[in-house]
């Protein structure tokens, strides 16, 4: 029986190849991961600064940064001005005619939503395009 369920396991298994295995060995050994994750944390950090300086710059009035300890993404809760204005899941759609996908906050809870926000994500946006995004951004959450 522990033979046959060790087969059948191994056909089930998500694995690395047994021939891309020692690649993968000397890859991770040599430091090669080590310097992409580093590499990584350096340009995500960068992005993470620009996105929060430009949030700053454009839309303090608005949302209410919570503290980042780790991740991609960012939460924005909105201002008392700004949840009288409209809610999440409009901000989120406003978003969208820009091009871009904002998740509103709402999203997020099981129940009934204690507050409402945005989830920005900045990891594929580049330092130098935050601030002229979260712009318009900006102007569309104004009209």
């Amino acid at each position: 029986m522990i033979d046959a369920f060790g087969r059948g396991r191994a056909r089930i298994d998500v694995h690395t190849a047994g021939t891309v295995q020692p690649a993968l060995t000397a890859f991770l050994r040599e430091g090669h991961m080590l310097r992409h994750l580093r590499r990584l944390r350096a340009l995500y950090a960068q992005r993470q600064r620009a996105v929060l300086l430009a949030l700053d710059a454009v839309l303090a009035e608005e949302l209410e940064l919570c503290p980042i300890s780790a991740g991609l993404h960012l939460t924005a809760l909105f201002t008392p001005a700004m949840a009288g204005r409209m809610t999440d899941r409009e901000a989120s759609e406003r978003s969208r005619r820009i091009g871009s996908y904002i998740q509103p906050l709402s999203q997020c809870y099981l129940g009934s939503p204690e507050r409402q926000g945005l989830v920005l994500g900045y990891g594929s946006l580049p330092a130098g395009e935050a601030l002229p995004r979260l712009s318009v951004l900006a102007r569309e959450l104004r009209l």
